[in-house]
């Protein structure tokens, strides 16, 4: 019998903690590719003073709002904000209110039409 995964992720990095965490050991092939996209237009921006734990996410929800907000306002662009579950991201969804930025969301429970409608807002 063979068995075989596949996982495509751009935040699987170290690729051999992964394998050995999910796999059970890093001896499998692997294909790692280089980014298409110029690192130059890469900013990343970390705020450590704000703790998006589950048991604190009610209590700093607004403080991220108020974050993003700033940082869009400062820059005309496109913002990819990630969070750690559905659940966060429909309490962002719900308290987020600045209608001068036009916001996707994922939904967590999208078929292969919602998906592709979902992405196609990218192109």
């Amino acid at each position: 019998m063979t068995n075989g995964a596949i996982f495509f992720s751009g935040t699987l990095t170290p690729i051999s903690y992964y394998m050995k965490g999910i796999l059970g050991n890093d001896e499998y092939k692997t294909l790692e590719l280089t980014s298409p996209f110029d690192s130059n237009n890469l900013k990343l921006l970390v705020n450590s003073n704000i703790s998006i734990r589950y048991k604190n996410r009610t209590n700093t929800l607004m403080d991220v709002i108020k974050y993003i907000n700033q940082f869009v306002d400062k820059k005309i662009g496109n913002y990819i904000v990630y969070v750690p579950s559905f659940e966060y991201l429909y309490m962002l969804k719900d308290n987020f209110r600045n209608n001068k930025i036009n916001l996707i969301f994922q939904e967590g429970s999208m078929d292969k039409i919602d998906k592709e409608n979902f992405l196609n807002c990218f192109k």
